[in-house]
């Protein structure tokens, strides 16, 4: 339900957008070293939506990758922490306690 709603409402922030800004022009460089293009406002808009959906991708990716790589480590410290409770419980009380 909560979907449908922000879908709704951004579909209706698009259209206000688009219509209320349509013959509004800007000049903006898309990439580094590239001319400078004339573009409506609303697609200027969402390139730079479409930029910052990107740059938040690669960036989660890394997260991804670097808690993988704790995940990874912090595995092999739980077998090797295993291990030794395991040795520990096999070995014989040869003393009782006082």
């Amino acid at each position: 339900m909560v979907n449908k709603i922000a879908i709704i409402f951004a579909m209706f922030v698009l259209f206000a957008l688009f219509y209320y800004t349509g013959t509004q022009q800007v000049d903006i460089i898309l990439f580094p070293m590239t001319p400078r293009q004339e573009l409506p406002l609303w697609l200027a808009m969402l390139i730079f939506f479409i930029y910052g959906v990107v740059a938040a991708g690669v960036l989660a990716g890394v997260d991804l990758s670097r808690t993988k790589g704790k995940m990874r480590k912090l595995k092999k410290e739980k077998a090797v922490l295993e291990k030794e409770v395991a040795s520990l419980r096999d070995l014989m009380v040869t003393e009782p306690e006082q």
